[in-house]
């Protein structure tokens, strides 16, 4: 092929993947555009791969992703491979990406090869793995070998044991013991904290509730705060929403999401009466959205009658006056409907972005166990895992 033509190909498979990269960092976006971005850029990378002979030393993530997609069936360049893994930046990130949609590039045991090699990279490899799916040795996730460590990687570790349904729930114990029976406030950070919660929820531990409401009421640091509170929302406790109104003082698009995965009418009254500021109203539309499965404008507009100016009810406040008295104080709320297990798991294949980290942990906390799903896979990967997942059931 022209290598004319091949440059188009490269160029426009490149801009995909920017295009998808965008979409992975908005709150929600149709699946139906995800699933277009993602097809197009395989096919065009399918040229390439075959037609290709040399490619240009990587610029941009863009490349980074293309090149190791690109790679030939046999004969992979392992050490190229590794060694860009090892290269920190953007082009690490692209790379992962590449990896979990082609495992085969790199073997798990190559993985646990480098993880004993470059301590640096241990936290990046346990995200690796938790996107994978990959099995990797049970001496990794022991407690003598994380206590100690640094809390980057623990927090790894544990997200990885938490999306793992053969690991029990003894591993999570320890983290947040300390909390339940010291009179202080514990050394152990609100994100590591959180990560622990969430994997003892999953497996149906009682104390969880009352070790969260410690956590929060402990936690200084409004990152580590969000992840706890995130946990509330998922779980829909009833006091939560008086504490995201005063989160939302200075966090206002995180409390609007938080809001909107808690669901229920206490929630949605706070959400209606809290004022999205410029910053914040792509997030306070991405929740009204959620909420109501309708794309409803969140500011007031202007409406000229004769000569006057009138300020109109912003359309995300009119939906919900009209339909608010017909929801009990339990009922939760998703893209218009009653919550329940199965709208999760449709809607969790139709959307893309941010908040969908929010549908397929919701999922898992309804099912009560961990799922195969991550958000950084393919919409297409996501889709073909979760229905095998109910194939299973």
């Amino acid at each position: 092929m022209p290598a004319l033509k091949l440059d188009v190909h490269r160029t426009t498979a490149q801009a995909l993947f920017e295009q998808r990269a965008l979409y992975l960092n908005q709150p929600l976006i149709e699946g139906q555009l995800f699933l277009t971005v993602e097809s197009d850029m395989m096919r065009h990378l399918q040229v390439l791969v075959h037609c290709q002979d040399n490619w240009p030393e990587p610029q941009t993530p863009g490349d980074i992703f293309l090149m190791a997609l690109g790679q030939p069936e046999d004969g992979f360049d392992r050490e190229w491979l590794v060694a860009a893994l090892c290269k920190p930046g953007p082009h690490q990130q692209a790379l992962c990406d590449a990896l979990c949609w082609r495992p085969g590039l790199l073997a798990t045991s190559d993985l646990v090869a480098l993880y004993q090699q470059k301590a640096e990279l241990r936290p990046l490899l346990f995200d690796l793995w938790r996107h994978r799916r990959d099995h990797i040795p049970a001496g990794l996730m022991s407690t003598a070998e994380l206590r100690g460590k640094n809390i980057q990687l623990q927090t790894a570790a544990l997200r990885y044991a938490a999306s793992r349904i053969d690991i029990g729930h003894k591993l999570f114990l320890p983290y947040f013991r300390e909390l339940n029976n010291a009179a202080s406030a514990p050394q152990i950070p609100g994100k590591l904290m959180a990560t622990a919660l969430w994997g003892s929820l999953l497996r149906g531990t009682g104390q969880v509730y009352e070790t969260l409401w410690r956590a929060i009421e402990r936690e200084h640091d409004a990152k580590s705060l969000y992840r706890l509170l995130r946990i509330g929302a998922l779980i829909a406790t009833p006091e939560l929403p008086a504490i995201i109104r005063q989160y939302a003082k200075g966090n206002p698009a995180k409390a609007a999401e938080l809001l909107a995965l808690h669901g229920t009418k206490s929630a949605i009254d706070t959400l209606a009466n809290l004022t999205p500021t410029p910053d914040a109203e792509t997030d306070f539309q991405a929740a009204w959205l959620w909420i109501s499965g309708q794309h409803l404008h969140v500011a007031p507009r202007l409406e000229v009658i004769g000569a006057d100016k009138e300020r109109k009810l912003p359309e995300a406040l009119d939906w919900w006056q009209q339909r608010r008295d017909c929801f009990n104080a339990e009922q939760r709320l998703l893209f218009g409907q009653p919550l329940n297990l199965e709208l999760v798991k449709a809607q969790a294949c139709q959307w893309g972005g941010r908040y969908s980290l929010n549908l397929l942990d919701l999922l898992a906390f309804l099912q009560k166990e961990p799922i195969p799903a991550t958000e950084r896979i393919s919409l297409r990967q996501r889709q073909r895992l979760l229905a095998q997942a109910g194939r299973k059931k």
